[in-house]
């Protein structure tokens, strides 16, 4: 299993990117209809392509939270 953040549909092809950076492009219908860009999928390598697992809502939010975060202390920082 490989986490992948979603970013974009563009025509039929949807851009994900890995936590290792890896840029990876699957089928715009093959992802959840709740997709929403900055999700984190489960994604996993077949013959076939990409499969799509699950959207992992607690890691999206704890990414976000994370997020948050850094740029609070960049912003105080910068005062």
């Amino acid at each position: 299993m490989i986490y992948a953040i979603f970013e974009e549909v563009e025509g039929a092809i949807a851009t994900c990117v890995t936590d290792g950076g890896q840029v990876i492009y699957i089928a715009a219908d093959k992802l959840p209809d709740t997709l929403q860009p900055g999700d984190v999928l489960e994604i996993f390598p077949t013959d076939e392509g990409w499969h799509v697992g699950e959207i992992l809502t607690e890691e999206t939010q704890k990414r976000l939270e994370k997020s948050r975060r850094v740029r609070e202390q960049l912003k105080k920082r910068s005062e």
